[in-house]
């Protein structure tokens, strides 16, 4: 377990600073081995970065005759890779797959109507029965119970830790197979040069991130538990030391591990 913590900690090191991490969007070792998590009825909203889906219609499938329509598409988040002088390059940002994540079809009552999981690709596919409106969310959230198993949410600690999630929706009636691609921006401004909106990469560059530890994992050991795992993060959580609160308004202190929570500062200008 310690070195699975520390391979974690490792690739977490910049993850959340404006979407950066340091991870590699290349693996040998595909964990996808339950491609249908079984749905869950309750899931929450969480703490929601809207977004509207890049979509387009498909080719019909030869069996179009069925009641069911395939929605697919891609996952992605941005990128900010490091520069020379410890800091971020945003200019060199770049778009990278969500690798992993669990990709919800959720009805107008809130309910699960079909679950994916996010390939090497950031690729999902899901059915649902045509003639209703349908969101396709994307949780930051990764879960593995095949041979090796895992279990890793990324939730915000000033937020009654609610769990992170991008999600679009397709307001028009399904009827037919579509596209649906949705993308989690960093937030930053090119030319305000700071950040101006939602930094939802973010949560999606730490999964990521663990997902890579995950991956040096399963290399080694094909029938690896990994413990459960939560991941706290904020765009509140400091170091600063005038911060009063505690955990729930984002003093932390620094990033840490404890009791199978992990803590990741993300205070901009200041822990980023």
């Amino acid at each position: 377990m310690k070195i699975q913590l520390l391979l974690v900690a490792a690739g977490l090191t910049l993850a959340a600073c404006g979407g950066g991490s340091g991870s590699d969007t290349s693996t040998s070792n595909s964990l996808i081995e339950n491609p249908a998590a079984a749905p869950d009825p309750a899931a929450p909203q969480g703490n929601v970065a809207a977004n509207s889906c890049s979509r387009s219609a498909v080719a019909e499938r030869s069996n179009s005759g069925l009641d069911s329509a395939q929605i697919s598409g891609v996952i992605s988040f941005d990128f900010v890779p490091l520069n020379a002088s410890n800091g971020l390059d945003y200019d060199g940002t770049e778009s990278r797959p969500a690798r992993g994540v669990r990709v919800d079809a959720v009805n107008s009552a809130g309910s699960v109507l079909s679950t994916s999981i996010a390939d090497e690709a950031g690729r999902y596919a899901v059915e649902v029965e045509r003639n209703q409106a349908v969101t396709i969310r994307a949780r930051a959230e990764l879960i593995g119970n095949g041979n090796a198993s895992w279990n890793v949410r990324v939730v915000d600690n000033t937020a009654n830790s609610a769990l992170y999630v991008l999600e679009a929706e397709i307001s028009n009636t399904i009827n037919n197979d579509m596209i649906c691609d949705l993308h989690a921006a960093s937030g930053w401004s090119e030319q305000l040069r700071t950040y101006s909106g939602v930094r939802a990469a973010a949560p999606f560059a730490i999964s990521d991130s663990i997902y890579t530890a995950i991956a040096a994992n399963v290399a080694v050991d094909s029938n690896v538990t990994m413990p459960a795992l939560v991941v706290n993060w904020s765009v509140d959580n400091t170091s600063a030391g005038n911060c009063s609160g505690g955990i729930s308004s984002g003093c932390i202190g620094t990033s840490y591990y404890q009791d199978g929570q992990l803590y990741i500062l993300g205070k901009a200008n200041l822990d980023t």
